[in-house]
């Protein structure tokens, strides 16, 4: 949100759960898409020029994606290739997709 905090909230009692996830640099102009991992133990956020991994159950992070020159906008994870990949933003001229492999199970 425009607070740039990232917040995981319980659907049932429509509670925040409190999760303690640091504070992310979010471009809040424009729409952005998190990913998570197929298990939920992971939640990708575009944060800029990068794309920060959380646990999300402890709110600890858990990598960075390094290597957009202008800012990203969607993630997306793939579990069965364990691949994270990025997307430009619309008609962004001279962007181009980045795919990183990552573990999800590791610890960093």
């Amino acid at each position: 949100g425009s607070d740039s905090r990232l917040r995981l909230w319980d659907i049932e009692s429509g509670c925040d759960t409190l999760v303690n996830f640091e504070t992310v640099r979010m471009q809040t102009s424009r729409p952005i898409q998190l990913a998570t991992t197929q298990d939920s133990a992971l939640v990708f956020v575009p944060c800029m020029r990068v794309v920060k991994a959380f646990d999300m159950w402890s709110g600890n992070a858990h990598t960075i994606l390094r290597g957009h020159y202008e800012s990203v906008n969607s993630c997306w994870f793939n579990q069965q290739d364990q691949v994270s990949c990025t997307t430009p933003p619309q008609h962004q001229i001279g962007f181009t997709e980045k795919l990183f492999i990552i573990n999800a199970r590791s610890s960093k």
